[in-house]
C-alpha cells in the first residue's frame, strides 16, 4: 500500500489494488517514482491534494518515514483501456531532494570551506534562513555523518541550489539521505559510504552480477587547464592548473568569467582561489573513465541492507579479468503482477577517481584545512595585499585562523603584531572597525552565523 500525504506529512489517501511501481533511490542524484493502479475520482481528489508518497515498508517504527517522494508539481496522467473501459492512473514523483531545486543561489555568494560547510552554508542562506523571510523554510534538519578534510573556494550566483550541491556531492564523494523525521521534520543528511570492497566481491563467476558492461575511455581526459576570469584583453584575469609535462599534458581552457569580484571586498589571493577550483571542477569531471556498468543479483551471497547499503563501495569484476572497487550508486526497488524486485547497481560514471592524474596548483589546497598556500611573489617587502605598509622583511605575512562557535564572538589572537595586513570572513576581507589591534594582540568581535570561518594575516 502506498499513502499520500499532505504539506504536513498527515496522511490524507492511500493507493490499493496497485498494478505497478517503480521506486529508484540514487546516492548522488535525485531519485524517482512510478505508481500505476485504478482510477477513481476519490484517487484523483487524494492525489491532487497530496505533496508526497509514502510506501507501507518505509514507515519506521521511531515514527519516521523513509524514501519518501514528492508528487506535488510532478505528473499524473489517467489512461482508459479500449477494451475493457478500465481507467488506470500513473504517478511521478521524486525523492525529497528534489525540494531543494526549488530555491537558486540568491546574488552572488563567495566562501572558503569544506564541502560540508559549503553546503550548509548555501541551505542555510537560500532556504532555512534567508534574508528575505519569503524563502524561509523552517522545517529542514541537515545531518553530517562524515567531513572531507580539504578546503575549497567557490563562488556561486543563480545557480540552482540542488544542481550546486549535487555536484559538490558527486566532486567529493557525498552521497544525501533524505527523511521526514518523527518531529516532522524534513532531514536531509550527508554522509560517506563504508569500504566494504574487501568483504563483497560481485562476479559473474559468483552468480551475483548480471548485465556488466566495462568501459575504458581516456578520449575527453585532461589534466591541465588555462582558466579565464573576469576582464578583456591584457587585463583578463587568469590563472592555470596542472604541472604534467611532454604529451602526459593534455590542456583545456576553461571560462570562469562568470567568476567575479563584483560587490565583495575580495583580496587578488581569494579571487585567484575561485579561479583555480574552477579549474580544478572542470578537470575533475574530464577524468579518464574506467569503471564497469552493472546489476547485482540480490540474495546471492549477499543481501542489500544487511551486507551493503547505497554508497558502499564494493568489488566487482567481469570476466575477463577488469576488476574495479565502484559505489552502489543505485537501487530500483519495482513490484508488479510478478512479484517484488530490488536491483541495486553500479554505474561507470559514479566511479571515484584518485586524482593522481592532475596535480595540484599553487594556490588550492585539497589536504590542508587551514590556510591558503601563500606564494612569495604575491607579497612585497613591508606590504600587504591590502595595501598596508610594516615592518615586514618580504615573503608572505603569517596567518592565525579559526571558527566562530557562537553568535557572537570575541578572539583575542594572542600574537606579536608589528603590522597587521587584515582580517577576512569566509574568505572576504573585512573592514577595520569589525576588529582593534594593540601592541600585543588582535582583538575581533563579530556578530556572525555559527561556524564562521575566520582568518588573520600579519607580519
Amino acid at each position: 500500500m502506498i499513502y499520500l500525504l499532505n504539506e504536513s506529512f498527515k496522511i490524507i489517501g492511500q493507493l490499493e489494488n496497485i498494478s505497478s511501481y517503480i521506486w529508484t533511490t540514487r546516492y548522488y542524484s535525485a531519485g524517482d517514482c512510478e505508481i500505476c493502479c485504478p482510477c477513481t475520482p476519490e484517487i484523483v481528489a487524494s492525489v491532487e491534494s497530496a505533496m508526497f508518497a509514502a510506501r507501507d515498508i518505509d514507515f519506521q517504527p521511531d515514527g519516521s518515514i523513509k524514501n519518501v517522494m514528492v508528487i506535488d508539481g510532478s505528473s499524473y496522467n489517467i489512461a482508459t483501456d479500449a477494451e475493457t473501459g478500465q481507467e488506470t492512473i500513473t504517478i511521478n514523483g521524486n525523492c525529497l531532494k528534489s525540494l531543494l531545486a526549488r530555491r537558486v543561489i540568491w546574488g552572488q555568494f563567495t566562501i572558503t570551506g569544506t564541502p560540508l560547510y559549503i553546503i550548509n552554508a548555501l541551505i542555510q542562506q537560500n532556504l532555512t534562513s534567508p534574508k528575505l523571510a519569503l524563502r524561509k523554510i523552517s522545517n529542514v534538519k541537515i545531518s553530517y555523518t562524515d567531513n572531507k578534510p580539504c578546503r575549497i573556494t567557490k563562488q556561486f550566483k543563480g545557480d540552482n541550489l540542488l544542481d550546486a550541491i549535487l555536484a559538490l556531492c558527486k566532486r567529493y564523494g557525498y552521497g544525501i539521505r533524505s527523511t521526514i523525521t518523527a518531529d516532522n521534520y524534513i532531514k536531509f543528511e550527508f554522509y560517506r559510504g563504508q569500504d566494504k570492497s574487501d568483504k563483497i566481491f560481485m562476479s559473474i563467476q559468483n552468480d551475483n552480477l548480471t548485465n556488466t558492461t566495462y568501459a575504458s575511455d581516456k578520449s575527453n581526459s585532461a589534466n591541465a587547464a588555462m582558466i579565464g576570469g573576469e576582464g578583456e584583453g591584457n587585463k583578463q584575469r587568469t590563472a592555470s592548473i596542472g604541472r604534467k609535462t611532454g604529451w602526459a599534458r593534455k590542456e583545456i581552457y576553461v571560462d570562469a568569467s562568470s567568476k567575479t569580484t563584483n560587490a565583495e571586498n575580495m583580496t587578488a589571493l581569494a579571487y585567484n582561489n575561485i579561479l583555480l577550483q574552477a579549474g580544478q571542477d572542470e578537470l575533475g569531471k574530464r577524468k579518464e573513465i574506467r569503471g564497469m556498468e552493472a546489476e547485482a543479483v540480490d540474495g546471492v551471497m549477499y543481501n542489500y541492507g544487511e551486507d551493503y547499503s547505497l554508497g558502499d563501495l564494493v568489488n566487482v569484476s567481469d570476466r575477463y579479468g577488469h576488476s574495479i572497487v565502484t559505489r552502489t550508486a543505485e537501487v530500483i526497488e519495482s513490484f508488479d503482477e510478478t512479484g517484488y524486485v530490488l536491483v541495486p547497481s553500479f554505474a561507470v560514471d559514479e566511479i571515484e577517481d584518485d586524482d593522481s592524474n592532475v596535480e595540484e596548483a599553487d594556490g588550492v589546497t585539497e589536504e590542508e584545512p587551514k590556510e591558503y598556500d601563500k606564494e612569495t611573489s604575491s607579497w612585497p617587502s613591508g606590504t600587504g595585499s591590502s595595501g598596508g605598509s610594516g615592518s615586514g622583511t618580504g615573503g608572505p605575512p603569517k596567518s592565525i585562523n579559526g571558527v566562530l562557535d557562537a553568535d557572537t564572538d570575541t578572539v583575542a589572537a594572542g600574537v606579536d603584531v608589528s603590522s597587521i595586513v587584515g582580517v577576512w570572513l569566509n574568505g572576504l576581507k573585512v573592514t577595520s572597525n569589525k576588529y582593534t589591534v594593540s601592541k600585543q594582540a588582535i582583538t575581533m568581535s563579530f556578530t556572525m552565523s555559527s561556524g564562521t570561518e575566520w582568518e588573520i594575516l600579519y607580519y
